[in-house]
């Protein structure tokens, strides 16, 4: 009868460990790891994905250090990339922690575009893409990047909200001739993806009678023109992908 009770404790025993074990293997490890370049500086904004599952994936931070969840790190193969920059594949397996230098790709940053969901070359990009260079923007001096583009993009409208300077304005493609009438399309600069018809609060306080005052100014107009080495506009459906 002792036997049978000590038999029986055991079984239940290693239930229970089949059973913790199992709720243990549900969760994810996390990895973390540190991006750098060939000369050492950390890279920033570098893409970390999952080879097998593209929509597992994550970005390095300012100091180029990442952490990601994985279901099953063992098998894990993870992708780092980033513009200019070649593509490189690590293997998880047991490592909790990766170190990984990224090798300069050597292909020219003026042969790649920036679109919706990546980056490729120039020349392999099918979709309608339109430029403007520094000497465009300069040929009709404006500290307004709106202002710039206006006129210069076939089938971009672009309606400012009031006569207010920086006052919020509205972009759209091919406006109400587009099927949806609210198309918008993807603006490029200096390889940074920006965002379109947003508005950024500011604050005005008079000094004479100290009232405060909330203005609404469009977020691309407080960009310099100056400071801008090329705009692209991406207007099909790669800027929505």
């Amino acid at each position: 009868m002792r036997k049978m009770f000590n038999l029986r404790k055991s079984l239940i025993a290693l239930a229970f460990c089949l059973i913790g074990g199992g709720a243990f293997s549900a969760y994810a490890d996390i990895i973390k790891g540190q991006i750098n370049g060939s000369d050492g500086a950390p890279v920033i904004g570098a893409t970390v994905v999952l080879k097998s599952d593209r929509s597992i994936g994550t970005t390095s931070d300012m100091e180029g250090q990442f952490s990601i969840n994985l279901d099953d790190p063992q098998n894990a193969v993870l992708v780092f990339s980033y513009l200019g920059f070649q593509t490189q594949e690590v293997s998880v397996g047991s490592k909790k922690a990766l170190n990984v230098t990224l090798q300069e790709s050597g292909i020219d940053l003026d042969d790649m575009v920036v679109i919706g969901y990546g980056t490729v070359k120039r020349r392999d990009l099918t979709g309608a893409l339109s430029s403007i260079s520094p000497k465009e923007i300069t040929i009709a001096p404006t500290n307004n990047v709106m202002e710039a583009l206006q006129g210069r993009i076939s089938g971009l409208d672009i309606t400012q909200s009031s006569g207010q300077i920086g006052a919020g304005t509205s972009v759209s493609l091919r406006g109400a001739r587009s099927i949806y009438g609210n198309n918008s399309p993807l603006i490029v600069i200096d390889g940074v993806i920006q965002p379109t018809n947003t508005l950024v609060n500011e604050l005005q306080v008079n000094t004479a009678d100290h009232s405060v005052e909330i203005t609404a100014n469009d977020q691309l107009e407080q960009i310099n023109p100056a400071d801008i080495e090329s705009i692209d506009i991406l207007k099909d459906a790669a800027s929505t992908a």
